[in-house]
């Protein structure tokens, strides 16, 4: 059935008469409503929020720019057609401008006079018609290129599904006819509305895994970094775990192997002095800032490190840790249980050369105080 857009006209009045009628002549023609706000004057207080009002019950939104700028609404400060063009296209309201060609203009000041042109704020008319301008827009000489716009232009409106439009009660054979599919467009809007807000949830759910997951790794990055500053200062020196050159020490020019997991313990040498001539204890440390989730593991790989450790014999010392932000009381009591009894699991003659520690954020709080790496602002 054939549906009848309501269609609002937009323009100054009195120098743009003619082509206001010869569009509202061709939007009859077509078989469609015109709308506009010739009966209100300007400066009335309640114009602008009626104006809205007809433009959103209107189906489609029509500029015609000729060369004036128009009445100026206080508040505002603007003509009430940049605001009428501005609230059509905030809305979302289908629209299209039709602009007077410069050539038209000059003819239309010989023809008639000056007060076709904007004289009180020419700055303001060509900032407007420069914006209209700038989108896609229709250019007239005379009253027959309006009519030619407006017939293109509501002909591809008339056709598109989004625009609602009207429609007479006689082309309406029967309201239950359609109840029916009413009712089926309710339910499927249901079902999309559903849809959008399940998709929006697992979006929301996404991004906030992605800032925790970006929270972790910051904090993991700032935990490793400290420990990183705590083994400089106590001259602690990675070791290559390849171990290609031999380890030795003053003590005893014999050389030897470590045992070391692969990629969970990296091996540290913290010297007794500057010289890095005698070695006070081999450090084994494994840096997991964030996770306690293989706590069991590295337990494990420490046992191993002992019985290994244990045979190489002299007395050299051994220091095992654990540096992790997220090992708590409960469970650093745990790890220590299980230290000492990995300890006499293994039979080590003088367990004095070994011993086991976590660093987590409060123990590295207070190494860090006794080494002066806190700083109080």
């Amino acid at each position: 059935m054939k549906k009848k857009l309501q269609v609002f006209i937009s323009s100054t009045y009195t120098d743009m008469i003619e082509e206001r009628q010869a569009a509202v002549e061709e939007i009859l023609a077509k078989g469609h409503i015109p709308a506009g706000m010739e009966l209100f004057t300007a400066g009335d207080e309640s114009q602008l929020n009626v104006i809205k009002k007809w433009i959103d019950e209107s189906d489609v939104y029509l500029l015609i720019l000729g060369g004036r700028y128009g009445s100026i609404e206080p508040s505002t400060n603007k003509s009430y057609i940049q605001l009428e063009y501005e609230y059509a296209i905030k809305t979302k309201k289908p629209y299209f401008s039709i602009v007077i060609k410069d050539y038209a203009l000059d003819e239309k000041v010989k023809k008639i006079d000056k007060s076709v042109l904007e004289l009180d704020n020419p700055q303001k008319y060509k900032e407007f018609a420069s914006k209209v301008k700038s989108k896609v827009c229709c250019f007239f000489e005379d009253t027959k290129d309006i009519k030619i716009a407006i017939s293109n232009k509501l002909s591809e409106y008339e056709h598109q599904e989004n625009i609602t439009g009207w429609i007479s009660g006689r082309e309406v054979k029967s309201n239950e006819k359609y109840a029916d599919e009413i009712l089926k467009l309710i339910l499927e809007n249901k079902k999309d509305k559903e849809k959008i807000i399940n998709l929006e949830n697992k979006l929301a759910e996404s991004n906030k895994k992605a800032t925790n997951e970006k929270t972790v790794k910051t904090v993991r990055e700032k935990f490793d970094k400290r420990v990183e500053r705590v083994l400089g200062l106590i001259r602690a020196e990675q070791q290559d775990p390849s171990y290609d050159d031999t380890i030795s020490w003053s003590e005893h020019d014999e050389s030897f192997e470590m045992y070391a997991p692969d990629g969970e313990f990296s091996y540290y040498f913290v010297y007794k002095d500057t010289k890095k001539t005698d070695i006070e204890y081999v450090l084994i440390i494994s840096i997991d800032g964030q996770s306690s989730s293989n706590v069991e593991g590295l337990l494990a790989d420490i046992r191993l490190m002992i019985e290994s450790h244990k045979d190489i014999g002299g007395t050299m010392t051994y220091k095992y840790v654990i540096a992790s932000l997220q090992i708590n009381d409960s469970l650093e009591a745990k790890c220590f249980e299980y230290f000492n009894s990995a300890l006499a699991k293994a039979k080590v003659e003088n367990d004095g050369l070994f011993s086991f520690e976590i660093w987590n954020d409060g123990k590295l709080s207070l190494i860090e105080e006794e080494l002066g790496l806190k700083v109080k602002l």
